[in-house]
């Protein structure tokens, strides 16, 4: 019955193997069974857990104990299987009795969906959930400090409008090698989107080692890209935040190193600002001006001024300058300088 069976079958005594079928031989690259030890075939990270199993099942004499794990073939090439062992009587001795099925097809089938779930296809960075779920563990309470740098790339959509997505994507891979290249050990360097890396900097314990991470970051760009027979120049605007001085979660950290960056793309060429308190009021009442002007319109809350005019010589009335207020009820007037560069941004100013 043994030998006809296509589930491997191999019978272990003293770490080596007394009995194998046909078929984990075969699974193996056997002809023969061999009697060495078997430890030279388990993968090293799994040799402790399958001694473990072998002297808990001699001991009790009962049970069964399913595992899986990395095996090696005769010629080295790594298998993924999955196993049972128990306790037989073979040949009127104390023995291990496992049961063997091949699961590398399955396992590399789940290993290429993992990858691809945790790394971005075109520059094979980590990705956002990868990077969320390594946050996750960076934060975990007692964890030492360290610094997240959200980095956006300038003017990038303009490459890709001038010469054209392939041109674009290759930039993106160059660029990622580069900055992968130079990662210290324990760093981690993600893709979040288009034209967005994250960098998460362990061993940061103040401001200055922030944002000297923040400096080394933009120094990467200092030397041109070659894309086919272009070279081209980058800038980078990144934003830094410390854990646990900027928030206590990925969440809180990556909000504040966002509203720094956008503070850095407002600095001509490439800059690293970090985040500082007053940063986040102030992107929340962007974000609440923004928000309101479209309600103010429909409730006709905006009003004309009419600021007279004189001719400088004879200081006679020469007409009048038409003025938009914004009267908001509750809130009293709102100063041009807050209401018409966020009419700007969100396209409310026609002309």
């Amino acid at each position: 019955l043994y030998e006809q069976s296509m589930q491997g079958l191999v019978v272990i005594r003293d770490g080596r193997a007394v009995y194998a079928n046909p078929a984990v031989l075969a699974m193996f690259g056997f002809d023969a069974v061999h009697g060495g030890l078997i430890d030279a075939f388990i993968a090293p990270a799994d040799v402790a857990g399958a001694r473990a199993r072998y002297a808990q099942l001699m001991r009790e004499r009962q049970g069964q104990i399913a595992w899986e794990g990395e095996r090696y073939r005769r010629d080295g090439t790594s298998i993924y299987v999955r196993g049972s062992s128990s306790y037989i009587e073979w040949d009127g001795g104390p023995a291990i009795l496992v049961l063997i099925l091949d699961d590398t097809e399955r396992q590399r089938a789940l290993d290429a969906l993992r990858r691809q779930a945790l790394h971005d296809e075109l520059t094979d960075l980590p990705n956002r959930h990868a990077a969320l779920a390594r946050l996750t563990e960076l934060t975990a309470p007692g964890s030492p400090g360290f610094a997240l740098l959200s980095a956006d790339l300038d003017r990038f959509q303009l490459v890709n409008e001038s010469l054209g997505h392939e041109t674009g994507d290759a930039l993106l891979r160059a660029i990622a090698a580069r900055l992968r290249d130079a990662l210290d050990p324990g760093a981690m360097l993600a893709r979040l989107g288009e034209d967005q890396f994250l960098l998460l900097q362990p061993g940061v314990a103040d401001d200055a080692a922030a944002e000297a991470a923040g400096q080394r970051m933009l120094a990467q760009m200092n030397a041109p890209f070659t894309v086919g027979h272009r070279s081209l120049y980058v800038h980078l605007s990144v934003g830094i935040a410390r854990y646990p001085a900027h928030g206590k979660d990925g969440a809180a950290l990556l909000r504040a190193a966002d509203v720094a960056m956008h503070r850095a793309k407002q600095q001509a060429g490439a800059a690293a600002v970090a985040f500082q308190a007053g940063m986040a009021a102030g992107a929340e009442g962007l974000l609440e001006i923004e928000q309101a002007l479209a309600a103010a319109i429909e409730r006709e809350e905006f009003q004309l001024d009419y600021q007279p005019q004189y001719a400088a010589g004879t200081r006679q009335l020469a007409g009048f300058e038409a003025l938009v207020r914004w009267q908001r009820p509750g809130r009293g007037r709102v100063s041009p300088v807050d209401f018409i560069p966020a009419a700007e941004r969100t396209g409310q100013i026609m002309a």
